[in-house]
């Protein structure tokens, strides 16, 4: 994996400038990136895994994935910023929808699948997997078996803090990568597109599907997983090819309701009834485990 640059640089901010920040809708998916999923119209339609109804009306990207003040730290009697949303996360973002809208745009048999393009790629959705509600469990346990002194300086320092728990899911995100280049073991990659001519992918508030549940940090780069691009598209990194057609979309839907936290959207209303009625079906007969190892298969049936 190639060095990281750093985005931006946080240091350089003032006290004032935090505290500049103060808005309240945080959104774990970035707006832009539902973008991808909506109709025609704009919005997404809405399945609430937690109260397991297709909800009514459709939703404008602003409207889901987020949380009220979820990255908001408080300072005490100095205030509160949102410097975590409104900066850093939206500098991250900026940066790496370039390469969601090359691999969105660009015809399949024309993208290049070079180091700089599937690296980016793979970082932005290892920065959506520590951002998803349906992770912060894990981030708990993580951070109780590591050694705090193998974290980067920045973090070990801030570790006592009050301001730790919620800086943290972002600075896990340089340190994770850091893992995969010293512990991965992954020795070949098989990048591929799958392009569909109708808008049949679901994208859920943890949308990356590993091959394997990661245990440790390296898993987010070594574990083959697939990651969705848009309605009509999927990004695969694997060890070798795995074929995934029509039916191996189905699978991948159902998964993506399966490892959700909350919400799950698709542009298309049909294609979400019946991914919600299959899951249901699936779930009540205590069979829905199946999907995961499933969607990764390496032959056509």
């Amino acid at each position: 994996m190639p060095e990281s640059k750093p985005i931006f640089d946080v240091e350089k901010l003032s006290t004032d400038d935090l505290l500049h920040y103060g808005s309240k809708r945080h959104h774990y998916i970035p707006e832009f990136f539902t973008k991808g999923f909506c109709n025609e119209d704009g919005r997404v339609y809405c399945y609430d895994k937690q109260e397991d109804v297709i909800i009514k009306q459709p939703k404008a990207p602003r409207a889901i994935f987020y949380g009220h003040d979820r990255n908001t730290i408080d300072f005490g009697e100095h205030g509160k910023s949102s410097f975590l949303e409104d900066y850093a996360y939206s500098k991250t973002d900026n940066y790496f929808s370039k390469q969601v809208r090359y691999f969105r745009n660009t015809a399949v048999d024309e993208i290049k699948f070079d180091v700089l393009n599937t690296t980016e790629l793979l970082i932005f959705a290892v920065c959506l997997y520590w951002r998803s509600p349906a992770n912060d469990d894990k981030i708990e346990q993580i951070i109780n078996d590591i050694d705090f002194h193998e974290l980067p300086p920045n973090l070990r320092a801030l570790a006592d803090s009050p301001i730790f728990p919620k800086i943290k899911r972002f600075g896990l995100l340089p340190f994770t990568l850091e893992q995969i280049a010293k512990f991965g073991h992954k020795k070949t990659i098989m990048a591929q597109v799958r392009s569909f001519s109708n808008p049949l992918v679901l994208l859920g508030d943890n949308p990356s599907i590993f091959r394997a549940e990661p245990s440790r940090f390296a898993d987010l780069g070594d574990q083959d997983f697939i990651f969705p691009i848009s309605s009509s598209r999927v990004f695969i990194s694997s060890e070798e090819s795995i074929s995934f057609i029509k039916e191996s979309l189905l699978t991948y839907n159902v998964q993506t309701i399966r490892q959700a936290h909350k919400y799950v959207v698709a542009a298309d209303l049909d294609v979400l009834k019946v991914v919600v009625g299959l899951y249901r079906d699936f779930k009540e007969r205590g069979q829905d485990a199946w999907f995961q190892e499933r969607v990764f298969q390496t032959k056509d049936p």
